[in-house]
Order: structure tokens, then sequence, then C-alpha cells
């Protein structure tokens, strides 16, 4: 699904919602990464769980996509430069890992 993230760009780039360019992808990505993420969690067999995850895996890289385009738009609104907007959007993928990992410990504890 990462390797799709060109496509993703190309779709957020080019198609605006409500005349809104970034956020509504983002949202729209939010909540089908929920949706997908609480089937994984209902899921009774091996092919639900690996759509489940598959789905999940292709919706965080639509949001992170989105993210990454809302940061590269705000950087040069506030006229960043290179240097500053690598940190913004290192700090993102920073944000991404911890909630990951956060959200796995917390997924760990409901399962023990």
């Amino acid at each position: 699904p990462f390797c799709l993230k060109p496509l993703y760009g190309l779709l957020i780039d080019n198609v605006s919602i409500a005349g809104r360019r970034c956020v509504p992808h983002m949202a729209f990505s939010i909540v089908f990464t929920c949706a997908a993420t609480l089937t994984a969690a209902s899921a009774s067999s091996e092919k639900s769980l690996a759509w489940a995850y598959f789905s999940t895996s292709l919706f965080s890289a639509y949001t992170l996509t989105a993210v990454e385009a809302l940061a590269a738009s705000y950087s040069v609104d506030q006229r960043m430069t290179d240097a500053q907007t690598n940190r913004l959007i290192s700090s993102i993928w920073l944000w991404y890992y911890v909630g990951a990992m956060v959200a796995g410990l917390i997924g760990a504890m409901i399962c023990m």
C-alpha cells in the first residue's frame, strides 16, 4: 500500500472536495482506517483478518500522504526553509510511529 503513495498524491493534488484539497482526504482516510481497524478486531477468519489488515495499511498510507501534502502546503504558506520543512515531515513520521506503538501496547493490554 505504501508503494501507492504517488497515486494518492496525484489524487489529493488533483481532486478537491468541497473546495479543499488535503483536509477532506485526510478525514476520509482516517474514518476508513478506523473502520478497517475495528473490522480487524472482529475478524472471524484468516481471510477477513488479512483483508482488514490490508485495508488498514492502505488507508494509513493514504492518511500519511494527505498529512504530508498538508504539511507541504503549510511550509510553502509559512515560507519555511527546506530544513524546517524536513523537520516538520520528520515530526509527522515520528508521531505516526509513536501512535502505532501506543496503539499496539493498548491492544496488547486489552488482549491480556
